[in-house]
């Protein structure tokens, strides 16, 4: 592609292709810029804010780690044109997708992980850098971080890797797996171009063809009616309480279970929308009946 540039109609000039010489260079542009990144494209008006750089996880650092508003969570990788098939992206960034969630099954812990990456990069705590990007008060700053921990939790992820040229088997594999999969994996092709003191990017996104909802547009429900576990724990719940009190209400009720089990059960009927999390640590019903 050629990129034509003039003043006025008159003294027209050709910008010249820039090659991106290291993965790292293109991983802090983005990070610099991430607006960049043509997301408008699987969805209007989506803002993507870069909360963490070589964030890690069990089966390495990711290169870049972000959110936007409604609280989807976007793994970015860089992959450039000279190294490994690219076709083997796809399998790495999955990879990821897997080891972040396993890794961090305590949404605690992720959320702990962040502050410390954010503090790395910008002088604030996490809920005023996401309040200072969005205009938000502190209600919905956190509303934003419940949906970021319930994407967490149900591996709801979107994959985004950048690249300086994707070839055509990547971009039919790329359609492919986003049609016939809950998975969004999505490709950018970033062309760099340089004219005079300034830098031109014309950026290709690949993928969005497939139109589908993704994270917490629902609530998943859970595969038919509640056992008889997930039955006994709700009841357990008429008020918000810590799973330690959870737990010492079972124990007084004669129902012994692991404290793993009523973990993830907890965190099933949140994903269900059965239960809701007010406060940090704290689990309470969706709606307390009222007094009669």
């Amino acid at each position: 592609m050629s990129i034509i540039i003039s003043r006025r109609g008159k003294d027209a000039r050709k910008a010249e292709r820039t090659n991106i010489g290291d993965e790292k260079d293109l991983q802090g542009y983005i990070c610099e810029n991430p607006e960049s990144l043509p997301l408008d494209e699987i969805e209007e008006n989506i803002r993507l804010l870069i909360l963490a750089r070589e964030f890690p996880t069990r089966s390495g650092e990711i290169d870049a780690l972000g959110i936007d508003y409604d609280g989807n969570i976007y793994v970015i990788e860089t992959k450039l044109n000279k190294n490994q098939d690219k076709r083997f992206v796809l399998a790495q960034v999955l990879d990821y997708g897997a080891s972040l969630w396993r890794t961090y099954e305590d949404s605690d812990s992720f959320i702990k992980e962040l502050e410390r990456s954010v503090s790395k990069i910008n002088a604030d705590c996490l809920t005023e850098r996401i309040g200072k990007f969005y205009q938000t008060n502190i209600d919905t700053t956190t509303e934003i971080l419940q949906k970021v921990r319930q994407n967490l939790r149900g591996g709801y992820f979107r994959f985004v890797v950048l690249m300086d040229y994707i070839e055509d088997r990547l971009r039919d594999l790329l359609i492919f797996v986003n049609q016939n999969s809950r998975f969004n994996i999505y490709g950018v092709e970033m062309e760099f171009y340089k004219f005079e003191d300034y830098e031109i990017l014309i950026p290709k996104l690949y993928g969005a063809e497939v139109k589908k909802d993704a994270g917490l547009t629902k609530p998943r429900k859970l595969a038919g009616e509640l056992n008889a576990v997930h039955e006994t724990i709700l009841k357990m719940i008429d008020c918000p309480l810590r799973k330690n009190e959870i737990m010492q209400r079972l124990m007084n009720a004669g129902v012994s279970l692991s404290e793993k089990t009523v973990q993830r059960r907890l965190q099933e009927a949140v994903e269900a929308g059965q239960l809701v999390t007010p406060m940090k640590g704290y689990y309470a019903p969706v709606q307390l009946e009222p007094d009669s």
